[in-house]
């Protein structure tokens, strides 16, 4: 183990308590990279206007570029608003999905130029921006608010004093099903179970309707889903990686057991094929975070208005565990010429109950912002998917219940790729569960040395 690694570790734990909500994200956009902007007057003087406590000053101007994989919706609901506070500010928005992004901004990053004022970055890679450099200290933007966003994101997004980010998203997990197509086939209520989920699937398959999907390949997002939600991680407290556990293991047997029993729909999720099943009726579940109720919105709008979100099935009956996946945040990179400029767009977009609510209006987001929920409107607040449902309280209650110890590393990325490349081997049945396991501890050591 290298002696960097508990700097690298310290603060990355994912999880969550009452005060803290959880991880996005961050449902990821297939678009190509576009570019759209406002109209706004310019002014190109860059001195800051902010004082010593982030406290910006009216009278700001000048460009600002954001790269984000929801740019189109920012454009749309954030900056025309963004801009009756800050009109002399011109916000340039380039729309990039969230790998291509990534690996941009890394290499403009190591560079210090080429990048934009603001980027959008996924909280499982915060621990390797911060590791590899670059992004600017926002702790005399953040210090003052920072208690009114969760105590876990912020812990992933600091590294002593420093500050490298904003959140904007949550992603406390459930499972969304289709109320018709289940009471189709007789079953009254959302599987509460692991064996109620399977015994659904049994009834579904009568009517001619698949369960969830399973992909021969695997599926990395369910996996790590379900780990977390029993409680366990990829890698303990001192940054050594755990997959031999009862917990990895009970979440890579639901996948076989999943795929072998024939109810679930062999298509991978963010492929074209899942998106045509998501708005037609032989799906009747999918399990995801509540970052996807934006995915309803504006990536499956002909979906059915007969969707409901219940907490997901349990694997242990007489636990009431959820689990995380996703979220994202916004940082300023150090290259930034305007920093105050951005701040402003940032404090605007992700740390207002006027952005949060625009946000949540237009765009689907479940906020980070902690005040925000003391609105009415968001503690009312519905979506046309799921009829009267109240899914922002929801989702609110299910991130209490978000175990504690999932941790996020630098290694992390590098070892849910190699998972997820040897996953569809024991899916499908080409090599055992027990030598799967063994294979990914032994590689997944050596990851870990590297860091």
């Amino acid at each position: 183990m290298k002696k960097n690694w508990d700097k690298k570790i310290s603060g990355i734990i994912a999880g969550t308590s009452i005060l803290a909500l959880v991880l996005a994200g961050c449902g990821q956009q297939d678009n190509p990279a576009t570019e759209v902007s406002t109209d706004a007057a310019v002014n190109t003087e860059k001195e800051s206007t902010s004082d010593a406590e982030g406290k910006i000053a009216d009278g700001l101007s000048g460009d600002i570029t954001i790269w984000s994989w929801t740019a189109e919706q920012i454009q749309a609901s954030i900056v025309p608003e963004f801009n009756k506070k800050y009109p002399d500010i011109n916000v340039e928005v380039v729309n990039l999905p969230s790998g291509d992004l990534k690996t941009k901004l890394m290499a403009s990053l190591a560079a210090g130029s080429g990048g934009p004022d603001i980027c959008q970055i996924q909280f499982d890679d915060t621990a390797q921006y911060i590791a590899n450099g670059g992004l600017s200290d926002m702790s005399k933007y953040m210090n003052p608010m920072k208690g009114d966003f969760p105590a876990f994101q912020m812990a992933m997004l600091t590294e002593g004093d420093a500050i490298y980010g904003t959140p904007i998203d949550a992603g406390p997990c459930g499972i969304f099903y289709r109320e018709d197509l289940l009471e189709k086939a007789g079953i009254t209520q959302a599987p509460a179970t692991m064996e109620e989920f399977f015994a659904a699937g049994e009834a579904l398959k009568k009517i001619g309707v698949y369960l969830h999907r399973m992909p021969s390949t695997g599926d990395t997002e369910l996996l790590r889903m379900m780990v977390q939600q029993q409680g366990g991680s990829y890698f303990d407290a001192d940054g050594n990686p755990t997959l031999d556990t009862p917990e990895f293991r009970n979440a890579v047997d639901f996948q076989i057991k999943l795929f072998e029993s024939g109810y679930a729909l062999d298509v991978k999720n963010w492929s074209p094929a899942y998106d045509a099943e998501m708005q037609g009726d032989q799906l009747a579940t999918h399990m995801g975070a509540a970052w996807y109720m934006n995915t309803f919105i504006n990536q499956w709008p002909e979906a059915a208005d007969t969707w409901k979100i219940a907490p997901m099935p349990q694997f242990d009956a007489s636990q009431n565990a959820s689990c995380n996946n996703g979220g994202s945040a916004l940082a300023i990179p150090e290259e930034s010429d305007n920093k105050d400029a951005a701040w402003a767009f940032i404090e605007f977009y992700c740390a207002s109950t006027e952005g949060r609510l625009i946000a949540a209006r237009d765009m689907g987001e479940f906020a980070s912002y902690l005040p925000v929920y003391e609105d009415p409107e968001m503690a009312g607040k519905t979506e046309k998917n799921f009829g009267d449902q109240k899914v922002y309280s929801f989702f609110r209650e299910e991130l209490t219940k978000v175990p504690s110890d999932f941790r996020l590393p630098a290694a992390y990325g590098e070892l849910n790729e190699l998972i997820g490349s040897e996953l569809g081997r024991v899916v499908s049945g080409e090599i055992t569960l027990d030598d799967y396991v063994s294979s990914m501890q032994t590689a997944a050591e050596s990851i870990v040395d590297k860091y």
